[in-house]
């Protein structure tokens, strides 16, 4: 039987800058626990904190920028041929990102741009019953991963009802990540033999292009 139970705190503050801006806060903890499992994940930490500042200097202006720090510490338990081990995972992610919004033609085109950035590091701990001196747990390397994404969108209110869009989106993801590179088809641990996916770190530069419409009636 499983049994999770969920611990959480959150704060929002938002302080009012004149007539058109804002600075706000937002801190969150969270933790969840799952006393009655004996084996798998036995709980989660998970802590958020984000500053942002908006403002709109125009009628037809409006920006916003955001930057926080989030961080998840997973621990696990499992067994394999009777050996016990746990693995603790700590992952720590730097968040920024801005949005601009301009009113290009007034009750007529409407031009957004957004920007996303991801910075973030995974530290693994991992402990086995079956370690010796002579025979040590392999410390595992940290995973590294960054992604940049861009995200233009316009507008066109064509009627009251009707609105044409056109979004385009380009993402930049790089990973470092020790479970994909340099792993062929068959891996080994200095213990056994491994068949793996022959899989390779999915690093890419990827664009996309929508064109829709939006019909109210």
């Amino acid at each position: 039987m499983a049994d999770r139970e969920r611990l959480k705190a959150q704060f929002n503050g938002q302080y009012v800058l004149g007539s058109s801006g804002y600075i706000g806060l937002m801190l969150q903890q969270a933790q969840d626990d799952y006393d009655d499992t004996e084996y798998g994940l036995k709980d989660v930490d998970r802590s958020l904190y984000t500053l942002s500042f908006g403002a709109t200097p125009l009628r037809t202006l409006t920006y916003s920028l955001h930057a926080g720090i989030q961080q998840y510490e997973y621990d696990q338990v499992s067994t394999s041929r009777g050996d016990e081990w746990t693995l603790l995972t700590d992952n720590q992610s730097l968040v920024a990102g801005m949005d601009i919004g301009w009113e290009a033609l007034e009750n007529q085109l409407q031009l957004n741009l957004a920007y996303r950035y991801t910075q973030s590091t995974g530290e693994l701990s991992q402990t086995n019953t079956a370690a010796t001196a002579a025979d040590p747990v392999i410390p595992l390397p940290d995973l590294d991963t960054r992604i940049h994404t861009v995200e233009l969108e316009a507008e066109y209110f064509l009627d009251l009802q009707t609105t044409l869009i056109a979004r385009a989106v380009y993402e930049d993801y790089e990973a470092d990540n020790w479970s994909f590179d340099g792993i062929g088809p068959i891996a080994n641990d200095g213990r056994r033999d491994y068949l793996t996916g022959g899989m390779s770190t999915p690093n890419h530069h990827a664009a996309l292009i929508e064109l829709g419409v939006r019909y109210q009636c």
